[in-house]
């Protein structure tokens, strides 16, 4: 892969890593053996900074510019975030409920289509046809529980694994 800058990173499909490139796996590397990309990179990514220094790992993460966003957040340069999975709380739900219709009157079918629960029979009927001019009552505040628990979830967009590759060697980025 000829013409690149020391510290350029690239997507690569091969199988195997280009000569004078590495995967960006977060390995430490010699000082002494890569000095131009010492010199870019310092000890942003690890590495002691004395006879190692880090590179970037982009195992399983994506990418994001670094900076300030207006009015929100600063994306430092080497930072790391988010999670790949995610804990949804009360508190992040929008305001809703979950009404449950039910009726007095003696049930007179067994199928919850068009119908709502209704006194249940000798027989197996549970529901009785829905009407909408039917009288609400406010059940008890027991009556209805909370459901679910504080599991985190996958939170990991579709995706394919590629490589992310950075230059050794190359040409040495001038400053604008």
């Amino acid at each position: 892969m000829v013409d690149s800058f020391i510290g350029e990173i690239r997507l690569f499909a091969g199988r195997v890593t280009p000569a004078n490139w590495h995967d960006c796996d977060g390995s430490t590397l010699p000082i002494n053996n890569n000095q131009a990309l010492f010199t870019l990179l310092g000890t942003l990514y690890g590495g002691d900074g004395r006879t190692t220094f880090g590179l970037p790992n982009l195992m399983g993460r994506i990418p994001v510019g670094a900076g300030q966003l207006t009015g929100g957040q600063n994306y430092a340069l080497a930072g790391t975030g988010g999670s790949s999975t995610a804990t949804i709380a009360l508190t992040q739900m929008p305001n809703h409920d979950h009404s449950l219709m039910a009726s007095l009157k003696p049930a007179s079918t067994t199928s919850p289509a068009g119908a709502m629960l209704a006194d249940p029979g000798d027989d197996f009927s549970m529901y009785v046809t829905y009407a909408s001019t039917q009288a609400t009552i406010a059940m008890a505040t027991d009556a209805v529980g909370f459901v679910g628990s504080a599991a985190p979830h996958e939170n990991t967009m579709p995706s394919t694994a590629i490589r992310y590759i950075i230059s050794l060697s190359g040409l040495f980025p001038q400053q604008n």
